[in-house]
């Protein structure tokens, strides 16, 4: 049968577009070639400046995945060649629309020995992993879970700071009470601290105070009392003539003191943080007794606790005996108990509980023997 022209063209054509090799890059939707680098590339239009090219989108295979360490189905894995071959599929890209765990509906990707799921940004779940100290919370990692090893934190030359309103820190303990609150029943000592730099004379240095810690673990600070002038020694106001009251605490007279930063006209003390507290004070005053008559009266010494508005109720309470001797004055020194929380006022009552009238004292000259004054520091 003779052969026509265009049969013979047409095998020519054929060979030769089998002889020529396969172009490596592609573009689809345009006759453009695709960008250096780019094995495929998807577009309707040519725009290259990075904004839209094009309306339409890239549709992937939908499969169902079972395994996270399998690439079944892409690849059974009864294949012969299954574990010598699965390394070649790295970097395949499938849409799981399994919702089996471990897996989510969305994109996955095959990295060699197990498929990882594409963040979407969104509040679905992935199969990422979080520990040693961290979790996951949807697409999110955040702070919170068990060590998984021992950890270092190197700050190098950089602090490290936690800011709070309300929130407490535990060690050791599920509700902590106390910006830093740790719990360890099984140590003898759960706390520990070295290397720390000595004061030589803490007592002259100032913003520094004494550490103590009460039979209920709580650490506190204990004041260096220094003397007169310190903000835990007050002296009186005003001369004040005390008035009849009785041992209950009826009526009787409320001192009013100098001190705490110079603070004049007040009743009251604000105790510094929460702790007992011991109130020394030191009585100092004339009387009207003269040479002869009554010859002595009891006198009683309350502690209040309450706040800056009001007295509250009576703490401790001491009983005094003035004997008259002679001489115009009386100079007794009596010292009562406060347990209290920081913030708590405490107020000094002195009642007259006999017919021998006393004048309590005081004198413009902070270091003069002569005059009622008062001081009181943390015992727990």
């Amino acid at each position: 049968m003779e052969k026509t022209p265009k049969c013979i063209l047409l095998v020519l054509l054929t060979c030769i577009c089998v002889a020529l090799p396969t172009q490596s890059q592609v573009t689809i939707g345009t006759l453009s070639p695709p960008l250096d680098g780019i094995l495929l590339d998807l577009k309707q239009d040519d725009v290259n400046d990075g904004s839209t090219n094009s309306e339409k989108g890239m549709k992937l295979p939908r499969v169902i995945l079972t395994d996270i360490n399998n690439l079944d189905p892409i690849l059974k894995s009864t294949d012969p060649n299954y574990s010598t071959a699965k390394a070649s599929y790295t970097g395949t890209v499938v849409y799981n629309v399994s919702t089996v765990s471990p897996f989510e509906k969305g994109f996955y990707a095959w990295n060699g020995t197990q498929w990882m799921r594409f963040l979407t940004g969104g509040n679905e779940a992935t199969n990422l992993d979080a520990n040693n100290g961290l979790s996951m919370s949807g697409d999110y990692v955040q702070l919170g879970g068990s060590l998984v090893k021992a950890t270092t934190v190197d700050l190098d030359s950089y602090d490290l700071a936690f800011t709070r309103n309300t929130g407490n820190s535990g060690i050791g303990v599920n509700a902590p009470k106390a910006a830093l609150h740790v719990a360890d029943l099984s140590s003898a000592d759960p706390v520990r601290l070295t290397n720390l730099a000595t004061i030589n004379n803490p007592s002259t240095t100032a913003g520094y105070s004494n550490v103590v810690v009460s039979e209920a673990g709580v650490v506190r600070t204990s004041p260096l009392l220094t003397g007169s002038g310190t903000d835990h020694t007050y002296r009186l106001n005003s001369d004040q003539t005390i008035a009849t009251g009785n041992s209950s605490g009826s009526n009787g007279t409320f001192l009013n003191w100098i001190g705490q930063g110079g603070a004049t006209n007040s009743q009251y003390v604000i105790l510094p943080h929460d702790g007992v507290f011991i109130f020394m004070l030191r009585l100092y005053g004339t009387h009207n007794a003269g040479s002869s008559g009554t010859s002595s009266c009891n006198y009683y010494v309350f502690a209040y606790k309450g706040t800056t508005a009001n007295a509250g109720s009576i703490v401790d309470a001491t009983e005094i005996i003035l004997n008259r001797v002679g001489s115009s004055r009386f100079n007794y020194r009596v010292m009562l108990a406060v347990a209290g929380e920081e913030g708590d006022a405490v107020r000094i009552k002195v009642s007259q509980g006999g017919s021998i009238q006393w004048q309590l004292r005081t004198t413009a000259s902070v270091p003069n023997a002569q005059k009622t004054s008062m001081t009181y520091w943390p015992i727990q």
